[in-house]
């Protein structure tokens, strides 16, 4: 299984992004939609969803929320089991770059809404995916975020901000999916799912870099749950990058 996910973007559901006039019958569309995506992704090797919110917190309506419809017998009970077993398989674990709370360093914006989905998409170099409601601002395969993270400059010395304004691969139809195929496919070329398997393909990943035996160390040690993996990943292409121009 891959390391790329499918990262629930839950301002798709928000009040200010959602139909004000949706009905649940609308939103059993939706997620009927929304189910079937998850398994195209699959199918492509993405590993499955990632979320920020439990069932109770993702309001379908403006009183009808997504625990209230996998408990609502009006409607299929096996549509029902196959979205409450996505959001449960995967949901909620830490292997988010964020905690639950949001990290106080790294903060990511959309349109000034912050985006706590979107951003962990980016984060963890996945796809975000969205409720189909039809609104505008879902009907694309690429979102352009605003971030804002604090780094420090030197250990135990001041931080600096830093802005950036990363666009992050998006899915919301099967069109969308289609069109993100090229980049799964280089996406899984690079793909590592711990520090163990990052030395294993290093030689093949990294051929222009040596790691010392302490590096070596610690670098073994990450796991997939780690907070700093995927950022370290980045870093490790960005030396990567930099030392092969300079030998061109």
């Amino acid at each position: 299984m891959s390391n790329i996910y499918v990262v629930f973007n839950e301002l798709s559901t928000s009040a200010d992004f959602r139909p004000s006039t949706a009905t649940k019958h609308e939103a059993n569309q939706w997620l009927f939609e929304f189910n079937k995506l998850i398994k195209l992704a699959e199918q492509e090797n993405l590993a499955g969803l990632r979320t920020y919110h439990h069932p109770a917190q993702i309001y379908l309506t403006a009183e009808y929320t997504l625990r209230d419809w996998l408990q609502d017998d009006e409607f299929s009970w096996e549509l029902r089991l196959s979205v409450e077993e996505k959001f449960a398989r995967l949901s909620r674990i830490q292997e988010f770059p964020e905690n639950q709370q949001g990290n106080p360093l790294l903060e990511y914006l959309y349109q000034g809404h912050p985006a706590h989905g979107l951003g962990a998409a980016h984060q963890l170099e996945s796809l975000a995916i969205s409720l189909p409601t039809g609104n505008e601002h879902w009907q694309t395969d690429t979102i352009a975020l605003f971030c804002r993270e604090f780094v420090e400059l030197e250990e135990g010395e001041d931080f600096a901000e830093q802005e950036s304004e990363p666009q992050v691969g998006h899915i919301s139809q099967p069109a969308h999916l289609q069109q993100q195929k090229v980049w799964i496919e280089e996406r899984l070329k690079t793909s590592v799912r711990n520090g163990r398997d990052l030395l294993q393909k290093a030689a093949t990943l990294y051929p222009h870099l040596i790691f010392c035996a302490e590096a070596q160390k610690q670098i073994k040690e990450l796991k997939a749950n780690d907070a700093l993996f995927r950022k370290i990943v980045n870093r490790l292409l960005t030396l990567k990058i930099t030392v092969k121009a300079m030998g061109s």
